[in-house]
């Protein structure tokens, strides 16, 4: 078995005669824009001919890219996904031209011929990065990919704990390459107004410790023979590029020298590098990516998302958003009433154009939104998250031409909660939080 590695958690695995392709992501601009490759990329969807499957491991456009989707040139061969209840991925995947699926169930195994087979893995929750909480947000998975006696664990996001990493081993006995995240994307720190800098730039630190350190206890319980750092490298770019010094994503570099520290074999791949799953030999890429990282982040900071183009709304033809705003409340709350979840927090959306004033409404009860001076609400005594977000952002996820997860992942607008208490639940409620 060979991996051939792109970006992040982008790779082609070779199996026997099987060649599939995981989570293609070939294209800057994910989560609304604000993510690009880094390092930029040479190839391009056009360039990959030889896949015989397609592996997306969920629904988030750094894994599943509807522009890289459509401009994959083999639209009928197999795609794996995992089999769930609800179709909103395989849907999505479907729109993109591809009607061939193999779904597997959580723990399931499918056999590709006599020699190969996939094992699937729902997400791995709770964890130290996905919390137990009253609604579910469970979209990852994983696979195994066994042929002959080799195994490859390619894990994507979805962070394994200890017992899951011990069922990993208990099950298929030996790893001989993993394929292991290092990092994670998310709003915090450098999203949150209520922290100072100083304050971001520490939770950066405790942020890409907290990875390394959960990357190298994975490691010791799975104990593959070789370890490739994956589904980790990023930047933001746009209005967001300067968030990325306190965004809290780990070097590569530095996983690798962790993993090598603690007598594992470990390699650092780039793009366009084969790896041998059996010797770990690499067989380096002739293209060379000599891109100075600051520079390129410079440049792609002028960049225009594409709903700022799109939505050009001049604030004096601004509509009133309270009529817009309780049919999403009432949507939301459909969703609250299936989990059973209330809380005394109070949702604030104050937009960006309009500063003074902010839109609120209580996750207790199904009432009315208020429109409030956004001061009274600073000086009041009620639990609030407040989110920050342009004009045209808020119309274009209200309309569902964007999306409030897209929002959260990609750093799309600022937060600031008081108190500072993570409360799950409000961030995925909020991705039903549109017409």
């Amino acid at each position: 078995m060979k991996v051939k590695f792109y970006t992040n958690a982008a790779m082609e695995i070779v199996a026997g005669p099987h060649r599939i392709l995981c989570d293609p992501w070939f294209m800057p601009g994910g989560f609304d824009g604000s993510w690009w490759q880094w390092p930029p990329l040479f190839t391009k969807p056009e360039d990959l001919t030889e896949y015989t499957h397609i592996y997306i491991s969920h629904i988030h456009t750094d894994h599943c890219d509807p522009r890289v989707l459509r401009r994959l040139p083999k639209k009928d061969v197999p795609v794996i996904i995992l089999k769930r209840s609800e179709q909103f991925l395989k849907n999505k995947i479907k729109s993109c031209g591809y009607n061939n699926f193999i779904e597997i169930e959580d723990r399931g195994t499918a056999d590709l011929d006599k020699d190969t087979s996939i094992t699937m893995y729902a997400a791995f929750t709770p964890n130290i990065f996905v919390e137990a909480t009253e609604v579910p947000n469970v979209i990852d998975s994983s696979i195994v990919v066994r042929h002959k006696e080799e195994v490859v664990f390619n894990a994507n996001d979805n962070v394994p704990d200890e017992s899951s990493s011990k069922e990993i081993i208990s099950r298929h006995q030996k790893i001989d390459l993993a394929l292991l995240p290092y990092s994670g994307v998310g709003p915090f720190p450098s999203s949150y107004e209520n922290l100072t800098a100083e304050e971001k730039i520490k939770g950066a630190s405790v942020k890409i410790k907290k990875y390394l350190d959960q990357l190298l206890k994975n490691s010791g319980i799975l104990k593959p023979r070789i370890i490739v750092p994956c589904a980790g490298q990023m930047i933001l770019g746009g209005r967001q590029a300067p968030k990325n010094k306190t965004v809290g994503i780990p070097d590569p570099q530095a996983a690798v020298d962790l993993l090598t520290k603690n007598g594992f074999h470990s390699q650092l791949l780039e793009e366009g590098d084969w790896i041998d799953a059996t010797t770990g030999k690499v067989e380096k890429s002739p293209r060379m990516n000599n891109t100075d990282k600051d520079e390129y982040i410079k440049k792609i900071a002028k960049e225009k998302y594409w709903w700022e183009k799109a939505f050009q709304i001049p604030p004096e033809e601004a509509i009133e958003l309270i009529p817009l705003l309780m049919k999403a409340r009432q949507n939301m709350w459909r969703f609250q009433e299936k989990y059973s979840f209330k809380a005394d927090w109070l949702v604030s959306i104050t937009v960006e154009e309009f500063p003074d004033s902010t839109y609120s409404f209580s996750l207790a009860e199904n009432g009315t939104i208020n429109k409030d001076l956004t001061a009274k609400l600073f000086a009041g005594e009620d639990k609030f998250l407040q989110v920050k977000i342009p004009y045209n952002y808020l119309i274009a996820i209200l309309t569902r031409h964007c999306h409030w997860n897209n929002a959260y992942h990609g750093c799309q607008v600022e937060w600031y909660r008081k108190p500072d208490e993570y409360l799950p639940e409000i961030q995925t409620l909020l991705s039903y939080f549109h017409l």
